[in-house]
């Protein structure tokens, strides 16, 4: 009982324990190693710059933050992220730079009253997703590069080596992905009489880039008439040739900029009790959340034909979606699939119009990029030993977004200069655009309890509840064109079967086929976030230098995802004019008026995660601090560091703190 009273007594007379971490401010990914050791139970300025401005008033003292990490960068295999809070975001988190410094920058005229601080990080980029460019596997994989290869062959075995035939391929290609993650937080706070004010200003960039683009080609010369295939004229030097052009990209992938601006105001009624009150403004721009990319490969050659005593040339062109070409694979589309069939059959250029690899649309344009602007509300009270905190914010953002997309087939034969075929056996164009809007709101409620606050032990816990959830709404209207033209070059018409149902082909008939459908569907997705979490820790100072930090936190997640379609009407008009015949039309509607689809579905998850840290107070200049500090893998030979492994010191993820 005794002890218990004590326990009591201990916690009534807490008077100067930290308020809780804003709970959904924590997404701007600056921290202190104190608050990630902890769990957010403790915390210093920095992690309060921007996310509750005003409370720079309990700090003092001018300070330097810094933070630093050759460790952190391979996961996977060096680091085991279950014992470290920055499991969620650890390889950008902390081998991230920060530099910043927050102190009274006025006090050199006078004013001391007025503390401000400015903090930068960059997550500094690199190119990642690299594929192989060339199909030279002993080449590995690279981002960016030029490469070529000739073979040459001796055909008819000469003794004396003369070479008679060389094939040239080429690649110059690039296939990466460029990623940055860059911020700024900046806050300044001034006490005025029994009233506090504050003023936070963040911006939060995440910018990936992906870039593709090149060129692969294919050339066959008979370099003499020993070179070239039985029964060719002599003097045909040209054989086969082929290029693949891949579409040029440089475009955001799921990007965002987010800015905020929070001024806030304190009310403190007594030395007990406080009252924290912000409402600020957040803009936040998306840029092509899809993460969609120009797709269409571009594709020409010529394939070199013995027809009797003449070279027939088959020239093809095609624009198509290859369903696996985010790798950007050249093996998906090797020459001898291009070039070596007589008869080109391949999915690029077979002229069907079913099938998986043949109905097969590339995206060739597109934008989506999303603006808006919403209120951010924050809210902190403080009643002795509890600390209760609210935040809201609400993003409207406009969505206006345009697809379109291309499928082209075009074949032609050609005997010497006089062209006898020409077929168009596909020219598809799509058009989507959507117009509406994205609702992104956050809401957190937490209870901090500052249980224990002594000389010997601090020790807090804060259960929450968080409901975060993205509603996009718009409207989509799809328009479509589609045309087929075939001409077999000779004088007079030959309509053969050409209809509304038989598009033209040197099977069917000269003549021309066109479609055109439109459509216009409403669409809403929503998917909603629920979490309850239930964090602890503690720190321990152990001497006058050094305190031991640690922490766990138990979260339980219901997600929600809704969507619902209503479709409209397919309206499809057909028309085809067979050679030398008059045009008939037809125009059909192929699906019912606002047919409703919805769907529901609900997934829970559990985590339980733990974090310790240390902190060593080297002289009143500097603090230096390190988490996790034991399960740095060093040498990734190794399973488990040392504390006899010099390099476990050396790679420390390591934040330091200097006191002027």
């Amino acid at each position: 009982m005794k002890k218990f009273l004590s326990l009591f007594i201990a916690v009534l007379t807490v008077t100067a324990g930290y308020s809780y971490v804003p709970l959904s401010n924590v997404h701007t990914n600056l921290g202190s190693f104190r608050k990630d050791a902890t769990h957010g139970m403790f915390y210093n300025e920095m992690d309060i710059l921007t996310a509750a401005p005003v409370e720079l008033m309990d700090f003092s003292g001018n300070n330097l933050y810094t933070s630093w990490s050759n460790a952190r960068n391979d996961v996977a295999t060096s680091y085991n992220s279950v014992l470290s809070y920055r499991a969620l975001t650890l390889a950008p988190v902390d081998s991230t730079f920060v530099f910043g410094a927050i102190g009274t920058p006025l006090q050199f005229i006078g004013i001391n009253g007025l503390r401000a601080g400015l903090i930068f990080q960059s997550g500094f980029g690199g190119k990642t997703d690299y594929f192989d460019l060339d199909n030279n596997i002993g080449n590995g994989f690279e981002s960016e590069g030029y490469w070529e290869c000739e073979t040459s062959a001796n055909m008819d075995a000469d003794a004396a080596g003369v070479i008679d035939r060389m094939t040239t391929y080429t690649s110059d290609a690039n296939n990466y992905q460029e990623s940055t993650v860059t911020q700024w937080n900046a806050g300044a706070a001034m006490k005025l009489w029994i009233l506090g004010a504050g003023l936070g200003i963040n911006r939060t960039s995440t910018i990936n880039i992906r870039n593709t683009g090149g060129k692969k080609t294919y050339n066959v010369s008979y370099l003499n008439d020993a070179g070239m295939p039985a029964g060719y004229p002599a003097g045909t030097r040209q054989g086969d040739s082929g290029s693949v052009l891949y579409p040029d990209n440089s475009v955001d992938q799921s990007s965002t900029i987010q800015s905020d601006i929070l001024p806030q105001a304190r009310i403190k009624i007594s030395e007990i009790v406080k009252l924290d009150v912000g409402l600020g403004l957040r803009v936040q721009n998306s840029y092509n959340p899809t993460n969609i990319r120009k797709n269409g490969i571009e594709v020409t050659g010529s394939n070199a034909n013995l027809f009797g005593a003449s070279v027939v040339y088959d020239e093809y062109s095609a624009i198509r979606e290859p369903g696996t070409l985010g790798g950007l694979d050249y093996n998906d589309f090797s020459i001898v699939n291009l070039a070596g069939t007589a008869n080109p059959a391949s999915a690029i250029y077979d002229p069907a119009w079913t099938g998986t690899g043949v109905d097969a649309p590339a995206v060739t344009d597109f934008s989506d990029d999303r603006t808006g602007v919403g209120p951010i509300f924050r809210a902190e009270a403080k009643l002795f030993f509890l600390t209760g905190v609210l935040n809201f914010s609400s993003v409207v953002q406009d969505i206006d977004a345009k697809i379109t997309s291309r499928d082209y087939i075009s074949l032609k034969q050609y005997s010497s200069a006089t062209a006898y075929d020409s077929w168009v056996a596909r020219d598809y164009n799509e058009t989507v655009t959507r117009k509406g809007d994205c609702t992104i709101n956050e809401f957190d409620l937490g209870l901090k309890v500052n249980l224990i606050e002594n000389e010997k032990i601090r020790m807090a816990f804060a259960p929450s509840i968080s409901r975060d959830s993205t509603l996009t709404s718009y409207t989509e209207k799809t328009n479509r064109t589609e045309s087929t033209y075939y001409d077999d070059g000779v004088a007079g018409n030959t309509p053969g079967t050409v209809g509304l149902a038989t598009r033209p082909s040197a099977a069917n008939g000269e003549g021309t086929w066109s479609e055109t459908t439109g459509v216009s569907d409403k669409i809403e997705n929503e998917t909603i976030n629920v979490t309850y979490r239930l964090p602890v820790g503690f720190e321990i100072p152990i001497g006058k230098k050094w305190t031991f930090r640690a922490g766990t936190a138990y979260s339980f997640t219901k997600t929600e995802v809704l969507n619902k379609t209503i479709s409209g009407r397919i309206t499809a008009t057909t028309t085809a004019t067979p050679a030398g015949a008059a045009m008939l039309t037809t125009t059909a509607i192929t699906s019912p008026a606002d047919n409703v689809q919805k769907d529901r579905s609900y997934t829970e998850a559990c985590t339980l995660s733990y974090s310790y840290g240390i902190e060593w107070k080297v002289n009143d200049n500097l603090t230096i601090a390190s988490n996790a500090f034991l399960d740095t893998n060093s040498n990734l030979g190794n399973d488990k560091a040392t504390l006899l492994d010099l390099d476990t010191y050396r790679c420390l993820a390591i934040q330091a703190v200097f006191h002027f």
